[in-house]
């Protein structure tokens, strides 16, 4: 990661900062929008199991929660998604970096 400038001395950040500011910021949005797709997939989902019934329904259910549960599932991929994206922020923030808010509009 490039060096931020200190915020004490109130520099204008690089071209190569704020260009690894920006690249920061569409990664973050990927992952954003990666993660909305797989929640609207599974809510989705949930809406097709409570639709069926019987032994569809369990076995519907069953594979559900092989998808969604356990250290691959896509319940923990996409909370380790959330933390990344808060990382990213914490960190260049706790770096007393010209934050990042202030070089790229972040949505």
């Amino acid at each position: 990661m490039p060096e931020p400038p200190c915020e004490d001395q109130k520099p204008v950040p690089s071209t190569e900062y704020r260009n690894y500011l920006r690249t920061a910021k569409l990664t973050c949005a990927l992952i954003k929008q990666a993660i909305q797709q797989i929640e609207k997939q599974s809510s989705k989902w949930l809406d097709l199991i409570s639709s069926l019934e019987d032994e569809s329904q369990d076995e519907e259910q069953r594979l559900y929660d092989i998808a969604s549960r356990g250290p691959k599932g896509m319940i923990l991929t996409m909370n380790r998604a959330s933390q990344a994206i808060v990382k990213v922020f914490s960190t260049q923030k706790q770096r007393n970096a010209v934050p990042m808010e202030s070089v790229v509009e972040i949505s």
